[in-house]
């Protein structure tokens, strides 16, 4: 494993020390995380009998999806909020467009990680792999390689021809991310950084058809996501989030003093969720006890101004 390890971040040009880490519980329970570390060693978590259920490139796959984030998705590579974070605040919340459009972000980060995945382990069926034991269809998905990406084609495209969205929350459906795989690996830049692949393709003409399937939803844009033809999503995302969260912040730092200033937010895939993860727990509550600090405030200021009416009224009846 720790060889393996090695041989990602020499492929990734990581130089932080790696150590992984196998969480308790039920076998079938499958997950990969990393936990957001600026320093000392790269923590990636593993849970469930996955190790034994991936070949060596398979392994790499997983390692690289998770070092993906950290050098994609990590406390140094992005500015503002993090969209991650505010995904899960806002989940159940009535502003729908700051919401989905986090989750688009999250969904393209998955593609991004995924690709990272193939550039350390070099092998797209390695990656298919990962993804459809990590989604649980395995068992029922092709594992010949030419008819699994005929079909996730298939679906693609046809999803595609109905100008209508794929399925999918905070992360792609596998049978997308299989699509994706297979596009990247005929990228010209997965050519030029592992001199594999036949680059019959751009990767702006990539991400042009995958941005039509995991893109913000069209029910979000109708509630105030930009219009089309405004710059792309990871252009526009830092500034929109940041402003969500501004109207946010100071209620919300009120709810946080005795939390831990760095909280992991749980990545898991939504079949694969532990619910009893404490962070998730964590972040419920405090999210909670925000949208009642918000209706405390909200009531003391209608109190304040039913007192200043009543007071201008009784000043008017002594005149």
């Amino acid at each position: 494993m720790h060889h393996l390890a090695n041989v990602a971040r020499a492929r990734l040009g990581v130089s932080r020390e790696i150590e992984i880490l196998q969480k308790a519980g039920p076998a079938a329970h499958l997950n990969a995380a990393t936990h957001r570390t600026s320093d000392g060693p790269l923590l990636i978590q593993l849970q469930g009998d996955l190790l034994e259920r991936l070949d060596d490139d398979g392994v790499l796959a997983v390692l690289g999806h998770e070092i993906g984030h950290h050098l994609a998705h990590g406390p140094r590579g992005m500015s503002g909020v993090d969209p991650f974070f505010l995904y899960h605040i806002l989940a159940g919340s009535r502003r729908i467009g700051h919401r989905e459009l986090a989750a688009a972000y999250c969904r393209a980060a998955e593609i991004t990680a995924d690709r990272i995945g193939l550039i350390a382990c070099r092998n797209p069926e390695a990656v298919v792999r990962m993804a459809t034991i990590l989604g649980g269809i395995e068992n029922v998905w092709p594992a010949e390689w030419v008819e699994s990406i005929r079909k996730s084609r298939m679906y693609a495209e046809a999803v595609s021809n109905r100008h209508r969205h794929a399925i999918g929350d905070s992360h792609p459906e596998v049978i997308i991310r299989i699509y994706a795989t297979w596009l990247f690996s005929e990228s010209d830049v997965y050519r030029a950084l592992t001199g594999l692949g036949p680059a019959t393709c751009s990767l702006e003409e990539i991400d042009s058809r995958l941005h039509a399937l995991i893109g913000p939803y069209a029910a979000a844009e109708d509630r105030g996501l930009p219009p089309e033809g405004e710059p792309p999503l990871i252009d526009r995302a830092s500034d929109v989030l940041t402003g969500a969260a501004e109207r946010l912040r100071e209620a919300f730092t009120k709810t946080i003093r005795n939390v831990p200033t760095r909280i992991t937010v749980p990545r898991a895939r939504r079949d694969n969720v532990d619910r009893a993860d404490p962070d998730r727990d964590l972040l419920k509550e405090a999210s909670e006890e925000l949208e009642r600090e918000l209706e405390r405030e909200t009531s003391d200021d209608l109190e304040r101004r039913f007192a200043e009416l009543e007071r201008s009224s009784n000043n008017s009846e002594s005149r």
